[in-house]
């Protein structure tokens, strides 16, 4: 799972695998150590009412997700009709905002994992690489 965070935006990037696994066992998370402490990130199907249809966009129209921070680790849980079929349809993802009672408002976005090479301004970052499967330069321990 590629997890982005920019200002209160938090973007979940799953692979076809991923996406399988989801739909599959009802789960699937993320974490990374940090010295002697861990972030984490979850998602979670829960039972929600109605699933969304054929719609293309990342709007819901159904269902309450549900987010919570314990000790490092945000888990999400999103209604399981929304899964319905996305391993296999042109679904990109879902959009969805919690409004929490202080604070600003944190938009999650849950989507399928493509290649991009654009920012969320539509402007071009590095354009796409000529070998998608290029190295990496290693710079050793720090």
């Amino acid at each position: 799972m590629k997890i982005r965070i920019h200002e209160q935006l938090l973007r979940l990037r799953l692979a076809q695998e991923e996406v399988s696994e989801l739909i599959q066992n009802g789960t699937i998370s993320s974490r990374i150590q940090i010295g002697t402490s861990e972030i984490g990130f979850s998602l979670h199907l829960i039972r929600g009412d109605q699933p969304l249809g054929k719609s293309t966009t990342l709007t819901p129209k159904t269902g309450r997700p549900v987010a919570k921070l314990t000790e490092g680790h945000t888990k999400l849980e999103i209604p399981r009709s929304w899964t319905n079929g996305w391993d296999s349809n042109d679904l990109v993802g879902f959009e969805f905002d919690f409004q929490p009672v202080t604070g600003r408002v944190l938009t999650v976005i849950v989507e399928k994992d493509y290649p991009c090479a654009h920012s969320k301004e539509g402007k071009a970052i590095f354009g796409r690489p000529k070998n998608m499967n290029a190295e990496i330069q290693k710079i050793g321990t720090i």
